[in-house]
């Protein structure tokens, strides 16, 4: 059967394949190419031409062989063991296989076994979950993940069911004292989710936006998981007598000690939250917020200057889940991550900055568009380092105009939404590097690249860990994690699909995850072994055996809302033990 199967597969081989990265072997027609192979203390590079002698399953016949540098960060590659060579990644007709080969002699090797990383498998147990919004008929929408809670005795999944209505004086319909978002938690003896949303309280009846951004992080330090909720700007329009101030305030609900959680306002500042990101910046041992803002709102006259009235802030935890402004602001951006990149031990900022034009009504201001880094002081201040930092060698940034994408002397059009960074060590150096997305609003081609960090706050563009073009797709957001569970940091992007008569709000989750051979290269295969789902995609152990689960709900589905139609449903697959 192993024969045969392979027989297929060299037949149908194309004769050119670019693999992702440049340690994986790849078989094309009748050659096996085997760029770096380690045996002991040393590297080699081989290539083997199929050969029927002396094979009694698919044998391959050495052709030539080098000797390679030895690359200490190089740790999925091929091994030479003596009787075995093991093939960690084998790329066929852009299908991916783990492979083993036998050593017959010196010169040759045969078939032994082989995997295929790359098809769909079945998920025996599924199960799902139904949310209703129980507020009148009105267009409405399910577009974010589910979070996760970890309470300290059992995960909880946070599902929001999105409302589109607006909240004014005149019109109250779609104000909220408890707004629809929901809490699960999985009874493993009887294999379903119970809703236990009845364990948000809101004493104080706060009317609660729904929003986009969450956050979730102990962060009054007593083991259990907080959520914070950001305003992200929907509604967000000139104050006026007809607006109240809950479309600018954040939100926290903090757990208590009796296994319940309470909505308390995250600060009293109003401002236009874009987003969130979270660690801390001050080494006390509790964990502070980076507050991604645009504005005051009801200080418009400062809009035209900043930094003072425009742009993200911090919010310093005092260990309790009680938070204190901080005095710097930052720019204007829609997208940060927290990381330390220098290895001081302090956590520094990097913003990624998509405004292409001034605050107010000011012309001569600097335009905020590129990469910044702001380095931590170790004293809640923070040092501009690198700002307007090219995606491209053709940054072409100067005052007054537009930033642009060009790749190999193409213009892709003004960097537009969607952008987001995540740090990630992608070359195992011991640096967090950034990984970037970046398009164009216009035409929504999107690209993804890397900035290396090479240490002291200098960076350089790398394009070629990654491939990702994509055509009429818009990047909603960026996220790491592992996961397959091999060790290594995946990525996986949330997307939208658009067309040029309609809206298109499906993306195949299997499509948007791009995963990490090993070396820092990524490549999107279907490791995960997932059909074809669509929208947005939470990776997270709810049975706690120790496997990762997956979680897919509706990615910026919309839809009249009615009495007879009102419920959405998240699906949920669990992996099958080994």
């Amino acid at each position: 059967m192993i024969r045969i199967s392979l027989l297929i597969l060299v037949i149908l081989i194309p004769t050119s394949i670019r693999a992702a990265s440049p340690y994986e072997s790849r078989l094309i027609g009748n050659t096996l190419e085997i760029p770096y192979i380690r045996a002991g203390d040393k590297a080699f590079a081989a290539s083997f031409f199929r050969t029927e002698e002396n094979c009694q399953t698919i044998c391959f016949k050495l052709q030539s062989v080098a000797v390679e540098e030895v690359v200490a960060s190089a740790v999925n590659t091929a091994v030479y063991d003596g009787p075995a060579i093991r093939l960690p990644r084998l790329r066929a007709d852009n299908e991916l296989f783990s492979v083993t080969f036998s050593v017959i002699d010196g010169e040759s090797i045969s078939l032994k076994g082989y995997q295929r990383l790359t098809s769909e498998r079945p998920f025996p147990q599924s199960t799902s979950i139904v949310s209703r919004d129980e507020i009148g008929e009105k267009w409405s929408f399910e577009g974010v993940m589910i979070e996760t809670l970890n309470d300290g005795v059992s995960p909880l999944l946070v599902k929001s069911y999105m409302n589109m209505s607006v909240c004014t004086n005149e019109e109250t319909s779609g104000c909220y004292k408890q707004p629809p978002l929901y809490l699960y938690e999985w009874d493993d003896e009887r294999a379903k989710f119970f809703d236990v949303s009845n364990k948000i309280t809101n004493p104080k009846e706060f009317s609660i936006p729904l929003t986009y951004s969450y956050l979730t992080a102990d962060f009054n330090g007593d083991g259990k998981e907080d959520l914070v909720a950001a305003t992200n700007g929907e509604y967000f329009s000139p104050p006026g007598e007809r607006y109240e101030g809950w479309w600018w305030e954040n939100y926290i609900l903090l757990s208590n000690d009796n296994s319940t959680y309470t909505w308390k306002p995250l600060h009293e500042f109003k401002g236009n939250t874009r987003h969130l990101s979270v660690g801390d910046i001050d080494n006390d041992g509790d964990l502070d917020i980076y507050v991604g803002d645009a504005a005051d709102p009801d200080k418009q006259e400062e809009w035209q200057y900043y930094p003072d009235g425009t742009g993200g802030y911090f919010l310093i935890n005092d260990g309790e889940g009680n938070f204190a402004r901080g005095a710097q602001r930052f720019v204007n951006n829609y997208s940060s991550e927290l990381a330390d990149l220098n290895n001081d031990g302090f956590v520094d900022l990097i913003l990624a900055a998509t405004n292409s034009n001034c605050p107010g009504t000011r012309t001569d201001c600097r335009v905020f568009n590129g990469v910044y880094v702001y380095k931590n002081n170790g004293d809640n201040t923070f040092t501009e380092i690198a700002g307007d930092l090219p995606f491209t060698e053709e940054h072409n940034l100067t005052r007054g105009e537009s930033w642009a994408v060009r790749l190999n002397g193409v213009e892709y059009g003004q960097i537009g939404i969607g952008i987001g960074n995540n740090a990630i060590d992608v070359n195992s150096d011991g640096l967090l590097d950034l990984l970037i997305t970046y398009g164009s609003d216009v035409s929504h081609e999107f690209f993804v690249s890397f900035l290396i960090n090479q240490g002291d706050f200098k960076f350089k563009l790398d394009r070629t860990r990654i491939k990702h073009f994509h055509e009429n797709q818009i990047i909603m957001s960026a996220k790491t994690m592992d996961a397959n569970q091999d060790g290594h940091v995946d990525i996986y992007f949330q997307r939208k699909h658009l067309n040029s008569s309609e809206l298109n709000l499906d993306a195949f989750i299997d499509e948007a995850i791009y995963f990490n051979d090993g070396n820092g290269y990524f490549e999107n295969d279907n490791i995960l072994g997932l059909p074809s789902i669509h929208g947005g995609l939470t990776v997270f152990d709810i049975d706690l055996d120790g496997l990762n689960d997956f979680i897919s709900t509706d990615n910026w589905t919309q839809q009249w809302v009615s009495e007879t139609e009102r419920s959405k449903t998240t699906k949920i697959l669990f992996q099958p033990p080994k």
